[in-house]
């Protein structure tokens, strides 16, 4: 190992002991309501054993990109959960959610949902659970426990996804948009989360419990 890997690693760990450290709490009202979550959303075809093969995990970074422990994710965000299912012998993460948090000097601080995709290859761990909104719900339960006002979310129209690749064929460009619509359009919705036309913003507030 190099230098610049060893004094990666050393940031690595100091910015994961700062992070867990703020979000702590988050993390063990997640850990605590997961299952619970989980069982909400199931869908009917989900085998009996079905909660034991899924649990969460959290990512933060000092940058977008790829990193440890899910080198085959491209975050869009320094801070994200990811949806994991026991694949054989392994937990591997199959979906994810990424999600920043504005500075706490801002009159409202926000938590801001910026990436929700499934990961490639992995559907068939994904067909037994409504994995977007349990993602969405997951997020929400963190900020909650952060005390932050209000958690918002980002239209599909806003995603740069949403308008790349348009040199592919229009039934597959339009395929990809009715997807990336219902995560990003529906499911907000689903979650209680509200259009704010002035923001163009979806946005779900808790005020009471902000200032617990």
């Amino acid at each position: 190992m190099g230098i610049a890997e060893i004094f990666d690693e050393f940031l690595m760990r100091r910015l994961w002991k700062e992070v867990r450290k703020r979000h702590k709490e988050g993390l063990h009202q997640v850990s605590a309501r997961f299952d619970e979550l989980l069982k909400e959303e199931l869908k009917a075809s989900a085998p009996p054993e079905a909660v034991k093969n899924y649990s969460f995990g959290f990512s933060a970074g000092r940058a977008v990109g790829r990193r440890r422990p899910h080198p085959h994710i491209w975050w869009e965000t320094r801070l994200g959960f990811t949806l994991d299912a026991i694949v054989g012998e392994a937990s591997i993460p199959i979906a994810c959610i990424g999600f920043e948090i504005t500075p706490a000097r801002m009159s409202t601080q926000s938590v801001a949902i910026v990436q929700v995709q499934g990961v490639v290859g992995k559907k068939e761990e994904l067909k037994h659970v409504r994995w977007e909104r349990l993602l969405y719900r997951t997020v929400v339960t963190h900020a909650q426990a952060l005390g932050v006002a209000e958690v918002v979310s980002f239209p599909a129209r806003k995603n740069h996804y949403y308008f790349s690749y348009l040199k592919e064929a229009s039934s597959a460009i339009e395929e990809r948009r009715s997807r990336m619509r219902l995560i990003y359009d529906k499911t907000p919705l689903k979650c209680g989360f509200v259009w704010d036309e002035k923001r163009q913003l979806f946005v779900r507030s808790f005020p009471s419990e902000s200032k617990k």
